[in-house]
């Protein structure tokens, strides 16, 4: 058991297998970035909880009708009162609850945009998982280039002891054998870039090991209908956009109510310093008047722009919208073509360059061939190797991109 301050402690053996799903749900489950959308949405609806309060009420206390010390006193009447006072701002109808609404759709808008980063956080899960298992298809292709050039490096040793090879071309053997090693010191750096990035994006210790449990993309073929209709559901960047402009609308609904006008009542209280005189008490009830010229300045500007924001936030709606669905019908075309180049080179281009070389080495064996030539053989056959991975990589990009749109 490995235990680390501050980080989700584990279970972790050397050769853990983790399977896309399982990362995927680790993420959502302890990535930082969530857990802050997460707290921030709920710290929102805390205050939605709040927005039904009314103002705190006002007490206050004085002297009422006191005359300035050193005054002459007509009468026990001119020594004034002690005052008690009580005020209470009532909420114009409503308003409550449009505050309610308002704070709601703030919690609403954070927690959309939690899932839009979870997308995004996925598509960089899947891009690291898909590297590491077309780089491990990468190092077996070289572990099995370098057995090729051994044997054939090998041969032409023998060769050359007979006056039948040419020692040059053992050399280039060589150095090919030497190069293709440095590739795959190279490649298995990426895999070990590529863990700790999932690592990292799973809240665990960067240097943890593990293994992938599928390691091979199949043919995959789109069959969503992406329309607009589709995006509303199940894009969560158009789920944003429409929780920014609900907020919106409702803010405006809340600027309206508190245009109209306000209410307070206030009582005060006054007792005489003279036993002659009886207590007294004022009861009076306030109207505020938002529409006043000087006043209503403020609101019907916060209106004007509220509405000049919706506008703006509608036309990037509509522009992602487009976007999205111009890019996933190109990403579609794209996917069923790559697939289609994938399908030739695993059914006729790999397997008949690899008859190729095979018969190569075998005349070579033979005496029929020179080493020079199968050299290029081998080189073709590996500049064949290397297109084929490019498909791979391209194909995967490409579904992870597809993916991304779809939220899948």
């Amino acid at each position: 058991m490995i235990f680390l301050t501050g980080l989700v402690s584990l279970k972790v053996s050397a050769q853990e297998k983790l399977g896309l799903e399982q990362i995927i749900a680790e993420i959502s489950k302890n990535n930082l970035q969530l857990q802050a959308l997460g707290h921030k949405a709920e710290s929102q609806q805390a205050q939605t909880e709040g927005a039904k309060a009314w103002m705190a009420p006002m007490i206050g206390a004085g002297t009422f009708m006191a005359p300035y010390p050193g005054q002459k006193l007509m009468n026990d009447a001119d020594k004034g009162s002690l005052m008690f006072s009580l005020e209470q701002a009532i909420p114009t109808f409503g308003i409550n609850k449009s505050k309610e609404k308002y704070y709601a759709s703030l919690s609403e808008t954070t927690e959309a945009r939690k899932n839009m980063a979870l997308n995004d956080l996925k598509a960089i899960a899947k891009e690291n998982y898909w590297n590491i298992a077309i780089s491990k298809q990468k190092i077996s292709l070289l572990k099995e280039n370098i057995d090729i050039l051994k044997t054939m490096k090998k041969l032409g040793e023998i060769r050359y002891q007979y006056n039948k090879g040419n020692l040059s071309q053992i050399y280039k053997t060589e150095g090919r054998i030497a190069e293709t090693e440095n590739i795959l010191d190279e490649i298995q750096n990426e895999i070990a870039v590529s863990k700790i990035n999932i690592n990292i994006l799973m809240y665990r210790a960067y240097h943890l090991n593990f293994d992938i449990e599928d390691g091979n993309i199949s043919e995959y073929l789109p069959k969503q209908l992406i329309d607009t209709a589709f995006l509303t559901q199940h894009s969560s960047a158009i789920k944003m956009a429409d929780t920014e402009i609900k907020s919106m609308h409702l803010e405006s609904e809340l600027i309206k109510k508190q245009a109209n006008p306000e209410i307070s009542l206030k009582f005060d209280h006054m007792s005489s310093f003279s036993s002659m005189m009886p207590q007294q008490y004022s009861a009076m009830a306030m109207l505020s008047i938002p529409i006043a010229p000087w006043s209503s300045k403020s609101y019907k500007s916060s209106l004007k722009t509220n509405k000049l924001e919706i506008e703006s936030l509608q036309k990037e709606r509509d522009f992602q919208i487009n976007s999205l669905i111009g890019a996933a019908q190109g990403l579609e075309k794209n996917i069923i073509n790559t697939n289609k180049i994938i399908a030739k080179y695993n059914s006729s281009v790999l397997p008949n360059m690899k008859k190729s070389l095979n018969a190569l080495l075998l005349d070579y064996q033979e005496n029929k061939e020179e080493l020079s030539n199968v050299i290029d053989g081998w080189e073709t056959l590996n500049k064949i190797h290397q297109d084929y991975i490019n498909q791979l990589q391209k194909l995967s990009k490409l579904i992870i991109d597809y993916e991304k749109i779809i939220e899948k």
